[in-house]
């Protein structure tokens, strides 16, 4: 007669044994490895369901504590040289025939006024807007007006650029230097600002504030600073309201010609955005072309209570990182 064993024979206790152990090592090995993919993220404020990890990987930590857009929109293309006497050389310049004469050194006011904006809150983030629109030069509007200002010394002194300053190099007409600023915002700072102010034209104004701003929905803190030609030529005048303005009452989005012309004609070089992925909230806005005008309809991130009117701005599925 064999022995019998109380719980089983030996050889079965330690084969359990054996399968209870790996299972634990393997469970440890999968949580270090959960926390590493944690910890590898944890200094973005990018939701990794709609931004691809491989993008979030690369990218700081956000500065959460800002809250202020400031967009100056780039009119020309500033190529170098001697940033003292870019007031009054255009052939520092990439120009039009038309912004001869006295343009330039409004733009280096604009560059200015906006620098001046941005030191006095220290919770703004200066965003120069301009894409790569002139097929002569390699440049974009937004870098070379962040060039300049810094080759102005406009910037507190210090071996690195200034953190609350930066570039949005896609836009290629006046909404999209306002609703790509805001998308260039929500990469910096990974969420969306409360308050809004755009430096420029004085003569857009009424582009900017009655059209642009509610085609993109905005009710929040909004202010809009203009600066003009001292020559304050009435042709400037009567050529925005004709080219600029009216356009824009007909086709809000931009995405219809001639205005829709206009933005090929100004990508030479076949740019394109990346916001559909960095600022997916606006993917539905970025997207929108009406035929008749009609207002996007669709909920947006400075939308309802703690909106674009609110103290703190907008973080969409993600933690706030202070």
């Amino acid at each position: 007669m064999l022995p019998t064993y109380a719980g089983g024979p030996p050889r079965s206790r330690l084969t359990n044994a054996a399968v209870l152990l790996l299972l634990a090592l393997l469970s440890l090995s999968f949580l270090l490895n959960l926390k590493y993919w944690i910890s590898s993220f944890q200094n973005t404020l990018f939701d990794t369901r709609t931004t691809p990890p491989s993008i979030v990987a690369t990218l700081p930590k956000a500065q959460a504590e800002l809250d202020h857009l400031i967009v100056v929109a780039g009119h020309a293309i500033w190529k170098g040289g001697d940033a003292a006497k870019a007031e009054e050389d255009d052939e520092q310049w990439v120009l039009e025939d038309m912004q001869r004469g006295g343009a330039v050194k409004t733009f280096v006011q604009h560059i200015r006024r906006g620098v001046e904006l941005n030191l006095a809150d220290e919770k703004s983030l200066l965003v120069f807007s301009g894409g790569q629109t002139r097929p002569s030069s390699l440049l974009n509007e937004g870098t070379s007006y962040h060039l300049l200002a810094s080759s102005l010394s406009l910037f507190p002194p210090s071996p690195f650029p200034f953190p609350r300053a930066t570039s949005e190099n896609h836009a290629l007409d006046s909404f999209q230097n306002l609703l790509f600023s805001l998308a260039r915002f929500r990469e910096v700072a990974g969420r969306y600002p409360a308050r809004v102010t755009v430096v420029g034209y004085g003569m857009k104004q009424p582009r900017f504030e009655e059209l642009h701003r509610t085609a993109i929905g905005w009710a929040g803190q909004w202010e809009y600073v203009g600066v003009d030609d001292e020559t304050g030529k009435t042709q400037s005048w009567d050529g925005e309201r004709q080219f600029g303005y009216v356009p824009y009452t007909r086709d809000p989005y931009g995405c219809h010609p001639p205005l829709s012309t206009k933005r090929l004609n100004r990508n030479p070089f076949w740019r394109a955005h990346s916001y559909h992925l960095t600022a997916p909230e606006l993917a539905g806005l970025l997207e929108w072309c009406p035929e008749n005008g009609e207002r996007y309809p669709g909920r947006l991130p400075w939308d309802g209570e703690g909106g674009g009117s609110g103290g703190g701005g907008i973080s969409w599925g993600r933690e706030v990182h202070a």
